[in-house]
């Protein structure tokens, strides 16, 4: 699956976009549990959850709600809020690939 190659640069704006409110627990448990790619017929950026490939652009949304309501039963001591914002940080990461 995909790892993490984006430049410096890019890496930075989005960690500082999101540097306030994120957990680095939840954000390693992310990294571990939902694998992500590069589809290599249309290249198009996915993510795996429920063992279903979901693609990134357009699904943000949905993918963020579908991961949310896992997180919440697996981190019942973190704030929503910061459960969202921690997804939403992966996410970005994700997509800048």
């Amino acid at each position: 699956m995909g790892k993490f190659i984006i430049t410096e640069d890019e890496k930075q704006d989005i960690l500082n976009k999101y540097q306030d409110n994120t957990d680095d627990k939840v954000f390693t448990h992310l990294k571990r549990h939902y694998p992500f790619g590069i589809e290599k017929v249309f290249n198009r950026k996915y993510i795996v959850v429920d063992e279903k490939m979901q693609y990134l652009p357009g699904n943000k949304d949905y993918i963020k709600v579908k991961i949310k309501n896992e997180l919440v039963e697996a981190f019942p001591n973190i704030p929503v809020p910061t459960l969202v914002r921690t997804i939403k940080k992966f996410l970005s990461l994700v997509s800048a690939q």
